[in-house]
């Protein structure tokens, strides 16, 4: 009998001032999967998922700030 994993980590900043960059880790089955599969390199996946990352974090807190300047004009 034989058991086993398949994994994938995406490591990334979730602000543009974070000093670490963007990263990942698989087992060498799961990054085939991505690049004979999904035709897509781990890199990419990576950069794609820092830039909604960072977009997520820079939306709220501008609706963050926008609702506290609303709320002291009103």
């Amino acid at each position: 009998m034989r058991t086993g994993i398949y994994a994938t980590l995406f490591v990334t900043r979730g602000h543009s001032y974070d000093m670490h960059s963007a990263t990942w880790y698989g087992t060498d089955n799961a990054m085939d999967f991505w690049e004979d599969v999904l035709k897509l390199e781990p890199d990419q996946v990576v950069k794609q998922f820092e830039l909604w990352g960072c977009s997520q974090n820079k939306s709220k807190s501008l609706l963050f700030r926008s609702f506290h300047e609303c709320d002291s004009a009103v």
